[in-house]
């Protein structure tokens, strides 16, 4: 019984923290696809490569957003035209790169620069790899091979019917008050299966149990990658729940555990399958995690 209060209160806390960056996320994402043409995203991204990933990777500290927001606002720049590969570097190092993120950060660390520093670093090193190795698949793929169009129908009359043409500014916003509560709907669909299934593994893992033991780093690193991406904490708290296991853990998989969730947990990888194409999603988790424990792991090599 106290095992299943746990959980409800889990669950609850997951799904109300996660609706008001839905919201947000639903609304931009809606903004995007009516306001901003190609052309514009063409003048805004930089021609150059590397400097655009760079770029995409610095985005955060301007565009500070939740890891629940960013992946529609990600999908709605993909189909406007953004490269793939800018518009994953984006989805990941926002979530990490703002700050907000820098400051919780900072507190729960008791002010150790040196740690922050590395979640920051990492979350800019691993974006761009990322987002470089997905570019690199999915470079000569067709953006519906990539993005997933079967939202589940949860809309009204007024929400399905497309208006290509308005009569009025106020036939606009309606139009677009409707497509934004569509999104929502469809988007806090997978938020709430993944927050109710994360809430899950939650209730069961026990930090004070873990604690007990000392791991060898890669063994440590392993460990705090999966608790990461079964717990799915949002990316401004889960610092002060990773600051519990520095002492046992140690740097590198306290760091790999605050750099891989804002990036993909699972209920942003339940958010992510049902958003993108299945073959697309399934190898962007899979970079993802590869991409975080080599980091990890490297890290480890390095006394900090």
């Amino acid at each position: 019984m106290i095992l299943f209060r746990h959980w409800c209160w889990s669950f609850l806390g997951v799904v109300i923290e996660s609706l008001p960056f839905i919201v947000i996320g639903a609304i931009i994402s809606i903004i995007i696809q009516f306001y901003i043409s190609e052309d514009i995203i063409k003048r805004i991204v930089p021609r150059r490569r590397g400097l655009a990933f760079l770029v995409a990777a610095f985005m955060g500290l301007v565009f500070p957003m939740c890891e629940c927001a960013i992946v529609p606002v990600s999908r709605s720049l993909i189909k406007k035209g953004v490269p793939v590969g800018i518009a994953i570097t984006f989805m990941l190092s926002v979530p990490i790169v703002n700050p907000f993120v820098i400051a919780s950060t900072y507190y729960a660390f008791d002010a150790n620069l040196t740690i922050v520093i590395i979640r920051v670093l990492g979350g800019i090193f691993c974006s761009i790899i990322v987002g470089t190795i997905i570019s690199y698949i999915f470079m000569n793929t067709p953006i519906e091979n990539i993005i997933s169009d079967g939202y589940l129908d949860l809309s009204c009359a007024c929400c399905s019917s497309e208006k290509k043409y308005y009569t009025s500014k106020l036939d606009k916003l309606h139009t677009i008050v409707c497509q934004a509560s569509n999104e929502f709907l469809n988007i806090s669909v997978y938020v709430i299966l993944g927050a109710f299934i994360s809430s899950i593994f939650g209730s069961i893992i026990n930090e004070e149990i873990l604690n007990d033991y000392t791991f060898n780093n890669v063994l440590a690193i392993v460990i705090m990658i999966g608790i990461s991406f079964l717990l799915s904490l949002c990316s401004e708290a889960d610092a002060f729940v990773a600051s519990k296991f520095l002492k046992n853990f140690g740097i590198p998989s306290v760091s790999a555990f605050m750099v891989l969730g804002p990036m993909m947990d699972l209920k942003n990888s339940i958010l992510t399958l049902g958003l993108f194409k299945k073959k697309f999603a399934t190898t962007l988790i899979i970079t993802i995690l590869l991409v975080v424990t080599a980091f990890s792991i490297c890290l480890s090599f390095i006394k900090v």
